[in-house]
């Protein structure tokens, strides 16, 4: 199936959604090829990433969710910079005024304990969304 619910309105898609996962009870093997990550996320139990048409990477849906690949969006009481921060695991760090948004991988323990040497005034830490990791095998 190539963009399954392109063009179609949510209740369509929904519906498509369903039956998808209704054949993979039943044992069906469905091979997708779809830009919608929000879609491959609902439907699939398997991924394989296409870079420059090689498999990068190809794994359960879990399994990159389990690679513990954290989005960390901080702001601080006064400016810090992003090069106070030689930790291992940083993937990424985008300055904004006074604000770093961090792409971390791995145990995020000693990213908290080098954030609490300065004053934080709002923290949130998500787990990266399948898009956030696949754009990962993009910027490699």
């Amino acid at each position: 199936m190539d963009e399954p619910t392109n063009a179609l309105d949510p209740l369509l898609q929904n519906l498509v959604h369903r039956t998808l996962r209704e054949f993979q009870k039943d044992g069906m093997t469905i091979y997708m090829s779809s830009h919608n990550l929000f879609e491959v996320d609902q439907t699939c139990s398997r991924v394989a990433i296409i870079k420059e048409g090689k498999i990068v990477s190809e794994e359960s849906i879990k399994g990159l969710k389990e690679k513990r690949i954290h989005s960390v969006s901080v702001v601080f009481d006064s400016k810090v910079s992003k090069d106070q921060f030689k930790i291992d695991g940083i993937k990424n760090i985008e300055e904004i005024d006074s604000s770093l948004i961090i792409s971390f991988l791995g145990d995020i323990d000693p990213l908290i304990k080098e954030l609490s040497k300065h004053k934080i005034k709002e923290i949130e830490i998500s787990h990266a969304t399948l898009e956030e990791i696949f754009l990962e095998f993009y910027q490699k």
